[in-house]
């Protein structure tokens, strides 16, 4: 996504008591749900800087590395993953106890705050297609 203008967060939120901010997908060509900013993501789930720093850059030495996207937002430069990465690794964490349950919930009632944001220039009837086909694309991506 960069260079270009600073992109504004869509939604910032709490999610396990530290914030997470949620931005518009970097490719806008079909619909897509929000995208979040992974290092605010691993903050959440309370890994250490030094943690945070290796996932970054085995990230971007793996296959998935094409899904991320860098942006400037908040005079810093954010690496953003898209829904279907940050929930896979927020599930396994609350799942192995390394994250409280209630992180889930926070992490979807925001998604879904961001998501309605994402969607409010819409019709109101055009809303809920443009959301099912976001979620059927993140499917389709999460199933590669």
């Amino acid at each position: 996504m960069l260079p270009g203008m600073p992109e504004t967060p869509l939604l910032t939120a709490k999610v396990n008591g530290r914030i997470l901010r949620f931005f518009r997908p970097p490719r806008r060509e079909e619909p897509d749900l929000p995208w979040v900013s992974l290092d605010d993501l691993e903050r959440c789930l309370g890994f250490p800087p030094e943690v945070r720093e290796n996932m970054l850059r085995a990230l971007k030495a793996c296959r998935w590395r094409t899904g991320t996207a860098t942006m400037a937002s908040d005079g810093e430069i954010v690496t953003v993953v898209p829904h279907f990465m940050a929930q896979g690794l927020l599930e396994s964490c609350v799942a192995a106890r390394l994250a409280p349950a209630e992180s889930d919930r926070d992490y979807y009632r925001a998604a879904s705050k961001a998501l309605q944001a994402m969607v409010a220039h819409l019709p109101p009837s055009e809303r809920p297609a443009y959301a099912l086909e976001a979620m059927a694309r993140g499917q389709r991506r999460d199933h590669r």
